[in-house]
């Protein structure tokens, strides 16, 4: 069994990271969506998710008391490979709220924050993998080169330190 999808107990350093996960109902050729609501600033987040195994989309859905899923039986054999692909996107709804807290305009900015994550995890798709894991290395070699610091002569130190910068 292949499940993937958002796991309602995730946790940080303070905590339960959710106060409430919802999946949203789509047409059969919308993205999974989910609606979060975060616990520390009660911040509402959409996910959105397209997963692919050997280049055929999986849909089956599923919910436990654990959190919203995908689940999918395969039967995977030793001899042959097979191709994984997960493409997400999370958007906060403040990406579009612009400074009001009244109900319609919290409405607005999630309805724009639903479609904005969907259309971006559809251009995800179309960009593909190996496009995107290009522009990803890109990406954190720039980071890198203007944040990296060295340790000649002491490759522990040098290991610790990138990964203290990381997180």
């Amino acid at each position: 069994n292949l499940r993937y999808g958002l796991h309602s107990e995730l946790w940080s350093l303070n905590g339960n990271h959710f106060s409430a996960i919802e999946g949203v109902p789509t047409d059969g050729g919308s993205p999974a969506m989910y609606r979060v609501v975060t616990v520390e600033q009660e911040l509402s987040i959409v996910v959105a998710m397209r997963a692919y195994l050997d280049g055929v989309e999986l849909t089956p859905n599923e919910e436990d008391e654990w959190g919203l899923w995908r689940r999918l039986e395969l039967d995977l054999r030793p001899a042959n490979s097979h191709e994984l692909l997960i493409y997400a996107a999370v958007f906060s709804a403040n990406d579009f709220q612009k400074g009001s807290d009244s109900e319609i305009q919290q409405s607005v900015a999630m309805q724009q924050t639903e479609v904005a994550c969907c259309s971006y995890v559809d251009d995800l798709c179309g960009t593909g993998f190996e496009a995107l894991q290009a522009d990803s290395r890109a990406a954190w070699d720039t980071i890198w080169d203007d944040c990296d610091l060295q340790i000649a002569g002491d490759d522990k130190a040098q290991t610790l330190l990138r990964y203290n910068l990381y997180h």
